[in-house]
């Protein structure tokens, strides 16, 4: 005879996974399940494996394995995920063939350069490319007239485009750039298809620069030419983009006057900054020179952070790689017409500011 429910011994309370319900009863009866812990009525799965998982002992009796060693591998060290990434960036390699080399996924490797380009540019980017202030724009304005022999200059501007893939338009990086080769402002995204002049317009640095937000210095004296009066900070670039009173490109045209052919010749040799950094860019970085694999973004701004950790500010070092000869020639200057140029230049400044410095 059965005793009566009231009378009967309650069963112990075991952890049942779920999906497996319908077949506990059976596995009870063939001994296939173990108690994992005394549970009370009501209490959630989730907190009974979480309390688990407090004791080992516990859990290897159940689950026949310990905490710690599970079939898992091992997380990728921060250093080899700096290589992975750098390897990326220095070749150009696919995807495959870094995977190849490091015994890792092909998925693993292109989410480790999109993740660690994020944290090269979040670390890096206060230090090395930090928003310019005042006191950093004197600094370059000063710079420019040591070494290229043009004053009041912000930096020189250009632009590269980037080939994200096949059947889409490049993307342009746009940069600034002061004059040791490193760069001061970069933007990145506008699409190729537009001019340089229009991707300057709608990018920040350009709507920065006509609203006056970029901590730009006032109007000074040129050096040595006091009276011409105090004349605007301006940054050069090539005829792609507009001439304004804070953007300056060469005269159009040949057969021109001396003292335009002297300042096209100067500005010139200002503004080729900028085309040597994009050259640096690409021969330190020889992902530039193929189609990227990844979001051009990412690696534009990483890269660009890295080529100003690479070359310290104000270090003065050969900017071309062993097997290249670098074709650059010391420039001699016109201290021996500034006297007549400066004398010319006051009458350009009262008939369009914006040509204040063509004299120079």
């Amino acid at each position: 005879t059965s005793l009566p429910a009231s009378t009967r011994c309650p069963p112990k309370n075991i952890l049942v996974m779920p999906g497996i319900a319908s077949t506990y009863s059976s596995k009870q009866e063939m001994k296939m399940t173990s108690p994992l812990r005394p549970l009370h009525t009501g209490t959630n799965i989730r907190q009974a494996l979480f309390a688990a998982f407090l004791y080992h002992e516990r859990f290897r009796g159940y689950f026949r394995m310990s905490v710690k060693q599970t079939h898992y591998h091992k997380p990728i060290d921060p250093e080899q995920r700096l290589a992975v990434c750098l390897r990326f960036l220095s070749t150009g390699d696919s995807y495959r063939t870094i995977a190849s080399s490091f015994r890792l996924g092909v998925s693993t490797v292109a989410s480790i350069v999109r993740e660690t380009c994020d944290a090269l540019w979040d670390c890096l980017r206060d230090e090395h490319l930090p928003v310019p202030t005042e006191e950093m724009w004197r600094s370059t304005a000063r710079r420019f007239h040591q070494r290229w022999n043009f004053p009041n200059c912000l930096g020189a501007m250009d632009g590269k485009h980037i080939h994200p893939g096949p059947c889409t338009f490049s993307v342009v990086l746009l940069a600034l750039v002061d004059a040791d080769y490193r760069f001061l402002v970069v933007d990145v995204g506008s699409y190729g298809s537009k001019s340089d002049g229009g991707i300057f317009a709608n990018s920040g640095l350009g709507k920065a620069l006509r609203d006056g937000t970029l901590n730009v210095p006032p109007p000074s004296e040129l050096p040595g030419a006091p009276e011409l009066g105090k004349v605007n900070h301006v940054t050069v670039a090539d005829e792609a983009f507009p001439l304004k009173p804070y953007l300056l490109q060469p005269y159009p045209g040949r057969r021109l006057p001396t003292d335009k052919r002297i300042f096209n010749y100067r500005l010139s040799r200002a503004r080729r900054i900028s085309e040597n950094v994009f050259g640096i860019l690409s021969q330190r970085f020889r992902v530039f020179q193929r189609t990227l694999q990844v979001q051009p973004s990412v690696v534009d701004k990483a890269a660009c952070v890295l080529c100003n950790y690479l070359r310290p500010k104000g270090e003065d070092q050969n900017h071309a790689t062993e097997d290249a000869h670098d074709c650059e020639q010391p420039l001699q200057g016109f201290e021996h017409c500034r006297g007549q140029r400066a004398s010319v230049e006051a009458q350009n400044v009262l008939a369009d500011p914006s040509l204040s410095l063509t004299s120079l």
